[in-house]
C-alpha cells in the first residue's frame, strides 16, 4: 500500500508542479468563488484554514477575505515532536511565523487555541483525491488523527486542482474520507 501512496503522491505532485503560474492563479480564483458559494462555507462562523506552501492551492487570499467576512478563521500549527496539530485563531496573516518545514503558522504564544469540536469547517490539504473524498497527504498523519473527532458533525473540504484528482484511491479502515473537493472546474459531492 505504501509504494502504491508514495507513487500517487509523486503524480500528484507532479501534476500540481506541471500547472503554468498564470494559469493557477486563474485556477485558483475559479476554486474560491466555489467554495465561498457553498452553503456549508456561507454558513460557518469558524473556518480551519491551512497556510499554503510550494504549488498548493493559495489560501491567502481565502483567508484575508474570511476574515474581512468577519469569519473566525483558524490555522493549525504542527507539533511533530507530539505528532499531532493544534488550532489557533489568528487576525491577519501578517502575525504567521514559519513553522514545521516552513510553512506558516500561528505563534502560540499570541493566539488562543481553539479546539475542533468548536470548528464548524474545516479547509484541509491533501496531494490527491478521488471523488469519493478518498484523501492522500503528504505523510505525516496529522489530519488523519484529527478528523476522526468530528466527522459527521462537521464540514470537511478540500482544495485541489483537477491534477490531483483520481479515479480510485486505496482506502484504509482509519481514513476518514473528505466531504468536498472544490477544483478549478467543479465541486465534488463526495456522498454522491
Amino acid at each position: 500500500m505504501s509504494e502504491m501512496k508514495k507513487d500517487l503522491r509523486l503524480r500528484a505532485a507532479r501534476g500540481r508542479d506541471a500547472l503554468p503560474l498564470e494559469r493557477r492563479k486563474r485556477f485558483e480564483c475559479e476554486i474560491r468563488a466555489r467554495l465561498f458559494a457553498l452553503e456549508q462555507f456561507k454558513v460557518a462562523d469558524k473556518v480551519l484554514f491551512y497556510a499554503s506552501f510550494r504549488t498548493e492551492v493559495d489560501t491567502g487570499i481565502m483567508i484575508k477575505e474570511s476574515l474581512e467576512m468577519g469569519k473566525t478563521v483558524i490555522l493549525p500549527r504542527v507539533h511533530p515532536e507530539e505528532n499531532r496539530l493544534t488550532k489557533h485563531v489568528i487576525d491577519g496573516l501578517e502575525e504567521l511565523v514559519p513553522g514545521h518545514m516552513g510553512i506558516l503558522e500561528p505563534d502560540m504564544e499570541k493566539h488562543s487555541e481553539i479546539k475542533v469540536e468548536d470548528i464548524h469547517m474545516l479547509v484541509i490539504p491533501g496531494l490527491a483525491f478521488d471523488i469519493k473524498g478518498a484523501r492522500i497527504g503528504y505523510g505525516g498523519g496529522y489530519y488523519d488523527r484529527l478528523l476522526p473527532r468530528i466527522k459527521g458533525e462537521r464540514t470537511i473540504a478540500a482544495l485541489a486542482f483537477e491534477a490531483q484528482i483520481f479515479e480510485s484511491l486505496p482506502m484504509e479502515n482509519h481514513d476518514i474520507p473528505v466531504d468536498y473537493i472544490i477544483t478549478e472546474q467543479r465541486i465534488i459531492n463526495c456522498h454522491g
